[in-house]
């Protein structure tokens, strides 16, 4: 499974971009799990990224994750 990493979040990656998580063929877990994995390597992205979702990921997914967004124009 590879996880997609935005310029963001890549400090506590090492600065990388991409993250490949590996899975057996066939294999499923959720997308809390899948942070989990990369916790597990990278222990700062945890704690930024996770919220109480359930979502499925495969050996064949791709995660992207996008940093929050707040703001915007007064009317």
């Amino acid at each position: 499974m590879r996880v997609h990493i935005p310029s963001a979040l890549r400090r506590w990656t090492g600065g990388r971009d991409v993250i490949e998580v590996p899975l057996a063929a066939g294999a499923r877990i959720t997308a809390a799990e899948t942070i989990e994995a990369l916790a597990r390597e990278y222990p700062g992205l945890r704690d930024r990224v996770l919220d109480e979702q359930g979502a499925e990921a495969g050996a064949d997914s791709e995660m992207w994750i996008h940093p929050a967004l707040s703001g915007g124009a007064r009317s």
